[in-house]
């Protein structure tokens, strides 16, 4: 992030150098690779459908961000910011699929409750951490 932004590579130059990563990393994954800019700063939006896990994409997304911080407290100083959004849809089949296999994981063999609320965050974090490839 700190080398995009110290030798001045334009947003656009940006996206175009993460949309390259992104496919070379996941093949068969399509993405919409965006960018916007705003007064005190400026972002890219990557947005896919299924597929690789959110986890992943975020973990080459982050090498493009560029935020700078207070070194004594770490809040984030205005202006001049690069964040990188990952939005990954999920379609209803799918969220339906994994939220049935994680509830029976929970529940097979236990006497948990279908309804305990760690049960979601559980569902949450093998939908943000697995990938679901299609096809």
């Amino acid at each position: 992030g700190r080398m995009l932004r110290k030798h001045g590579i334009q947003i656009k130059d940006v996206a175009k150098l993460l949309r390259s990563e992104l496919t070379k990393n996941f093949p068969n994954q399509p993405f919409s690779v965006r960018i916007n800019r705003y007064s005190m700063g400026e972002s890219i939006v990557i947005k896919w459908c299924d597929g690789i896990a959110l986890d992943k994409v975020e973990t080459t997304a982050r090498k493009y961000e560029h935020i700078d911080r207070c070194p004594y407290s770490d809040e984030i100083l205005a202006g001049g910011n690069r964040y990188v959004q990952c939005d990954r849809r999920l379609s209803e089949a799918l969220r339906e699929r994994v939220e049935r296999e994680t509830k029976d994981r929970f529940v097979a063999g236990t006497f948990k409750d279908p309804y305990d609320p760690s049960l979601e965050s559980l569902t949450w974090q093998t939908l943000r951490s697995t990938d679901y490839l299609v096809g």
